[in-house]
């Protein structure tokens, strides 16, 4: 998260005056009400967090509950956070940060890959099916953990497949195989 811009003093005026009071009240015009959406106040910028979706303002220690520090990455209010989450979590983020160590540790991993009936063995990577979209991300959801998301490289019509720990062979391995010469998969 990044800690909002601070306008000059000057601009604003005195930020206490800008209490949720005084603002309903009139004292402070609305164009004033800038700041921490819970406290009104334009105080202590390095502590104040700026909405990701909707440019709201918040104090770490005025959101419940209270964050110790200003959070890496970015940030979304509560009322943004719901919406961002209707949008387009299809779990799978929860899904893989639940698998053991031994099945993610090959996301990204160069492989030689079985590649079908006649196809032998071919280059491939073991796709991070967080990284997907559409139907390759579906089709990773549903053999996560069993099977792994494989990319076929320079191949344009169905790059992805996903694959057993059985079709796939380590890269140094395939070579001491002659996979590179084009022995078939079995």
């Amino acid at each position: 998260a990044v800690p909002a811009l601070a306008p000059s003093s000057a601009a604003i005026g005195d930020a206490v005056a800008a209490s949720p009071k005084n603002v309903a009240s009139g004292v402070v015009p609305a164009c004033a009400e800038e700041g921490c959406k819970v406290c009104r106040r334009d105080v202590d910028h390095p502590n104040l967090l700026l909405c990701e979706a909707c440019n709201d303002e918040y104090h770490t220690y005025c959101l419940n509950p209270p964050l110790q520090s200003v959070p890496e990455g970015d940030f979304f209010c509560d009322k943004c956070k719901t919406i961002q989450a209707k949008k387009g979590d299809d779990g799978l983020e929860y899904l893989v940060s639940a698998l053991p160590p031994t099945y993610t540790s090959r996301f990204g991993e160069i492989v030689w890959a079985a590649g079908g009936v006649g196809f032998g063995w071919w280059p491939a990577c073991v796709y991070d099916p967080r990284l997907t979209v559409g139907g390759a991300r579906q089709l990773a959801r549903k053999n996560l953990g069993r099977r792994h998301l494989v990319y076929f490289f320079e191949c344009n019509e169905a790059p992805f497949t996903v694959l057993g720990d059985s079709r796939l062979t380590r890269w140094d391995d395939g070579f001491a195989d002659e996979y590179d010469l084009g022995r078939v998969a079995r």
